[in-house]
């Protein structure tokens, strides 16, 4: 197995084990509120006091979808700026930048999760484009991971990046128009 192909099984490794633990902190979150007494009902409060609704009030389901993909696209493209940045470079911020990216990923998946046990499998409408945003918070670590290990060239950033856009243009497709808005 030449080194190419190499990196590519580490990525396509660590890429799936971003991907498990997403789902797995949105299984947990879900499993903890939905068993937990009296916990759905302040969680659905605590999720409508937090903005978010199922019910979408962009003008345009158009204006919609721009606004989700940018919402998630600055997400998913942190990593990238801190691997261009350098901060891979110092063992002080890759510890700092590890902390960072860890509680974003287990946040959002941890909210969904919350939304999930406070409103049961009726959510499940409203989520059809998840495996697709999971996947592109995945590949989106990818930089960040080649930066930690001295990799700094563009192939490194640009590539998953690229693939990030890709994956969240297709959920927030499939978020806008296969989800309900009524």
């Amino acid at each position: 197995m030449g080194t190419a192909e190499l990196t590519r099984r580490r990525q396509l490794d660590a890429a799936l084990a971003v991907y498990a633990a997403l789902w797995t902190t949105t299984a947990l979150a879900a499993a903890a509120v939905a068993l937990a007494p009296g916990l759905a009902a302040h969680a659905r409060a605590s999720l409508r006091g937090l903005g978010m609704d199922l019910h979408p009030h962009a003008a345009t389901l158009h204006a919609l979808l721009v606004t989700r993909l940018a919402r998630n696209m600055a997400i998913a493209a942190a990593p990238t700026e801190w691997a261009a940045i350098g901060a891979g470079r110092s063992r002080r911020w890759r510890r700092v930048v590890d902390a960072i990216l860890t509680a974003t990923l287990l946040t959002d998946a941890g909210l969904v999760g919350v939304a999930l046990g406070a409103y049961g499998v009726r959510l499940v409408a409203w989520l059809p484009h998840l495996p697709l945003e999971w996947a592109a918070l995945a590949v989106g670590v990818l930089p960040w991971l080649a930066a930690r290990r001295g990799q700094r060239r563009r192939v490194d950033l640009l590539a998953p990046l690229a693939v990030c856009f890709v994956l969240l243009l297709a959920a927030a497709c499939v978020e806008t128009w296969l989800t309900p808005h009524t």
